[in-house]
């Protein structure tokens, strides 16, 4: 759903007509899109680079649309370290998404 953009962020909800608050749930400052939830974000952000690490995949986190491509071309075929990956970038984004709706 995140990758396909399809979560409910109020820029999304506001493209298909539903008026909301534009302001972002986490930091109140700019609109929320999603490549500000997930990488935008400086707590998303944190997140991300110790999960990334924990992982031992070294990488500078560039956020939005270069996370969600390499995200992307990363997770394709059924090694562990795919599987691994798969399952960390699920839990993420149900983390960070949670996080995001308890504000």
């Amino acid at each position: 759903m995140a990758i396909l953009d399809r979560l409910p962020t109020v820029d999304r909800l506001s493209r298909i007509g539903i008026v909301v608050n534009g302001g972002c749930r986490n930091c109140g400052n700019v609109q929320e899109l999603r490549n500000h939830i997930f990488f935008g974000y400086v707590f998303a952000r944190e997140v991300w680079e110790i999960i990334l690490g924990l992982c031992r995949v070294h990488r500078e986190v560039r956020g939005g649309d270069e996370e969600l491509g390499w995200a992307v071309s990363v997770l394709k075929g059924k090694s562990l370290i795919v599987c691994i990956l798969k399952v960390v970038w699920c839990a993420y984004t149900c983390y960070i998404w949670e996080e995001r709706n308890c504000r």
